[in-house]
């Protein structure tokens, strides 16, 4: 049975997934090349004194650690609401036939 509290608490915000783009060139020379580039975020650091990816980090009333994990920044999206985001991690892997 839930209790009013865990009903009514917000969801926890968990990393989005890696979003892959690809790309495709042709040089004569050297044949056709595909590359396809993924952007990974962070993994979360496991620790109580750094907010972990996608947690509050600030805002007006907030009074909890105001410090993102390394690669994360705590960015505002609205007055009351700051969030550490991670920063982007980017594997790149070219293909040529």
């Amino acid at each position: 049975m839930l209790s009013l509290d865990s009903a009514l608490a917000a969801p926890a915000l968990t990393s989005p997934p890696p979003v892959p783009t690809v790309s495709t060139s042709t040089k004569a020379s050297e044949g056709s090349c595909s590359t396809i580039t993924t952007v990974y975020p962070p993994p979360p650091r496991a620790t109580t004194e750094v907010v972990q990816p996608w947690n509050q980090c600030g805002g007006k009333g907030y009074t909890g650690p105001t410090t993102c994990v390394s690669h994360a920044t705590c960015k505002m999206y609205t007055e009351t609401h700051w969030y550490c985001v991670p920063d982007p991690v980017t594997v790149t892997y070219t293909f040529c036939s």
